[in-house]
């Protein structure tokens, strides 16, 4: 999903009137979209009340992802509301650091010994640019 996201931003976007560019657009975005979703849904399913010691991680965890897949339905309707795959630069910004948090998320779980907290602790910078609240549910749970 990084990838197609990369993908995405590296696109001359105010040139999308051409239609190979704007067909780019919308097939990485549509990938992007659906791979959010199936990732989302996987995750969500976890119930943390098997997770032991770790549910207040995976709580987390659920939580961070469920913010980006926030941003990708916003960004979504925001598309399709513009017939436009323009995006500010606080966007651009944003979906840099989903590029980020995925990226991160990879490089851990392709490693044998994943460990949670820090993967937690590796997308908390991300995290804190895409969700405003994000500080206070960190205060909350007595992680920042």
């Amino acid at each position: 999903m990084a990838n197609r996201l990369e993908k995405f931003v590296q696109l001359p976007i105010e040139k999308e009137e051409i239609s190979v560019v704007k067909r780019g657009l919308y097939d990485n975005w549509r990938i992007v979209n659906g791979e959010n979703k199936s990732i989302f849904f996987y995750l969500s399913v976890i119930s943390t009340l098997h997770t032991g010691d770790e549910a207040s991680d995976w709580s987390l965890l659920q939580y961070s992802l469920f913010r980006v897949d926030t941003f990708i339905y916003g960004m979504t309707n925001k598309f399709l509301e513009h017939n436009s795959y323009a995006i500010s630069s606080e966007e651009n910004e944003k979906m840099l650091a989903v590029i980020t948090i995925y990226k991160t998320i990879r490089a851990q779980t392709e490693n044998k010994s994943a460990d949670l907290e820090i993967i937690l602790q590796s997308i908390k910078e991300p995290m804190l640019v895409i969700d405003e609240y994000y500080p206070s549910i960190l205060e909350q749970m007595g992680r920042f």
